[in-house]
């Protein structure tokens, strides 16, 4: 099954926790909402639950709630059947809670509203921390700002270029130094190559020499900048991971069997 057929969804049982990012199964709920009557009809500001949160005297469980709120987190509270004020069922919503973390998403309609869940997977272990980092924030980043996504991306193709011992100030540049190199499969190179036409580096010069700017983009050149770092990913980094497991568990069957390892 295809990470796609495996994404969160209204209809399914199962699906990759936005959370966890494990494939478990799905309890749903509906959403029931009450009249705020304590307080004068508010609910409580951030100033009152830090004096709640901080004062050893407070209620425990008080206290516990007030530090989920101050982390603004969506969990379940103990069912008070009894408690004053109105309820009412939120239309339109819902709640699924993951079989695995027991972490709740909230859904408006057939839309994901909580957490905020990319539309791509994030980045490999094996890739470097600051290489994920951009990675993943610019994929989080692209439904709402695909000029905020392009430069967090060209930002993390110029940090990998430079891992990789292409230190050439223009992203151009390295970019050309990498095809030169001629160490990529030919399908890898061909869309590297065409980063600099679809960013049209010819027309927008700061794309090429400050690479964190945020700057008008070009149709689906955010999107493209995320499928080629995908690519060099899984070229520079999950691909020589996963060889040199193969490597390691094939010399332990050779030392078992009495025969000599294999050289990397």
């Amino acid at each position: 099954m295809s990470t796609t057929d495996n994404a969160p969804a209204i209809s399914k049982r199962s699906f990759t926790c936005p959370h966890c990012g494990a494939f478990a199964g799905q309890h749903w709920f509906h959403v029931h909402i009450r009249e705020v009557h304590s307080n004068g009809g508010i609910p409580p500001s951030q100033g009152d639950l830090v004096r709640v949160a901080h004062t050893s005297n407070s209620d425990q469980v008080y206290i516990a709630y007030a530090t989920k709120m101050l982390h603004a987190r969506l969990s379940f509270m103990a069912p008070e059947p009894l408690a004053a004020g109105r309820t009412y069922e939120l239309f339109n919503s819902a709640v699924s809670r993951c079989g695995s973390c027991d972490k709740i998403a909230l859904w408006v309609g057939d839309k994901l509203v909580f957490p905020e869940s990319p539309l791509r997977p994030a980045a490999p272990l094996e890739v470097p921390e600051a290489l994920r980092a951009d990675y993943d924030e610019a994929a989080k980043v692209l439904p709402h700002s695909a000029k905020a996504s392009a430069a967090l991306s060209r930002r993390c193709l110029q940090t990998l270029l430079r891992d990789k011992g292409y230190k050439q100030h223009n992203l151009g540049n390295a970019i050309q130094a990498l095809l030169d190199a001629n160490t990529l499969p030919s399908g890898l190179a061909e869309i590297v190559d065409a980063i600099r036409n679809v960013g049209n580096f010819a027309a927008h010069a700061m794309k090429d020499t400050n690479t964190g700017a945020i700057l008008d983009v070009e149709p689906a050149e955010a999107e493209w900048n995320l499928e080629v770092l995908e690519g060099l990913f899984d070229h520079f980094y999950v691909g020589p991971a996963k060889n040199a497991k193969r490597l390691q568990a094939l010399n332990t069957k050779l030392n078992q069997g009495g025969k000599p390892a294999v050289k990397s």
